[in-house]
């Protein structure tokens, strides 16, 4: 197994475990199918949904040692015993909404290459069956051979504030945005299809920067397509909007789809989010020319 280290900086190693299922539909709107060949993940960021929903299914027993991740060692063969059961076809499949593909580990400032390996083993066997991927992380991308991967794989990244402030209260053990941004700008400009998922977005008591929206979006103008999305499930958030500014994220989401109608950017603005558009939610989807019809 490859050395990690957990949230005290001790080193660790991965463990390995099995799974019986990995390819199940979605939940999230704009997925459709959707694999975590990973359980846990070292990032801990205290906005993330996963570990309530891995405590809730008794995979986890806390939040420290859902910080420790463990890989889906069966994950290749389990997904291809699957794949040949299904007789739905499976239009794409998402990596990953409860876990990170490209997980970062900040005591050593790279990647944990067993989950990168990985993950690069679980696109490539998908892909070798004609089946796409969208790819979403928080950490950074290694270089990529394009040429053989699928064509239609989309390749995405969270960011949601440019702020330091924000990045060290919430995000810690995540590399950079800047860093996520400009290894994404690589990949867009050897020609692979991009996207960023800008949520969840902060309200202003939980990032200084929250207001200026814009400056966010500048940073990824060469990207793709866009998701937006408020912060659910945050005590912070819940009395800004009752005390402070109840408008917020409607003048921020009028912000987003202004700036991305002006480029003519591929947006989708998220369920309890202001201007949600359910018609726009296909966003990912592997036919491109449906932005014509719903854009």
């Amino acid at each position: 197994m490859s050395p990690v280290s957990d949230m005290g900086g001790r080193e660790i190693r991965l463990e390995s475990i099995e799974r019986r299922s990995l390819v199940n539909r979605s939940r999230v709107e704009y997925g459709t199918w959707g694999i975590n060949h990973v359980q846990g993940c070292s990032h801990g960021c205290l906005y993330c949904y996963a570990c309530s929903e891995a405590k809730a299914h008794g995979r986890v027993r806390n939040y420290q040692e859902w910080c420790v991740p463990k890989v889906v060692g069966n994950a290749v063969e389990q997904i291809q015993r699957e794949l040949a059961r299904k007789r739905t076809p499976i239009d794409r499949v998402h990596l990953c909404f409860a876990t990170d593909p490209f997980m970062w580990d900040s005591a050593t400032g790279s990647a944990h290459p067993e989950i990168a390996g990985m993950t690069l083993e679980v696109m490539k066997s998908l892909n070798d069956q004609g089946i796409p991927v969208t790819v979403l992380t928080k950490g950074i991308y290694p270089e990529l051979d394009l040429s053989g991967l699928h064509p239609d794989n989309q390749y995405g990244i969270t960011a949601v504030s440019l702020g330091e402030e924000f990045h060290a209260a919430w995000e810690t053990n995540t590399p950079s945005v800047f860093d996520r941004i400009e290894a994404l700008r690589v990949l867009a400009e050897a020609g692979a299809r991009t996207w960023v998922s800008v949520e969840p977005y902060p309200t202003p008591n939980i990032d200084p920067t929250a207001s200026d929206v814009d400056a966010l979006l500048n940073e990824l103008e060469f990207v793709d397509k866009f998701i937006f999305g408020r912060l659910n499930y945050t005590l912070a958030v819940t009395q800004y909007l009752k005390n402070v500014d109840a408008s917020f994220y409607a003048r921020i989401a009028a912000d987003v789809k202004a700036w991305c109608v002006m480029r003519d950017k591929p947006l989708h603005i998220k369920h309890r989010t202001p201007l949600y558009n359910p018609a726009t939610k296909t966003i990912l989807a592997v036919d491109f020319d449906y932005w014509n019809a719903v854009g």
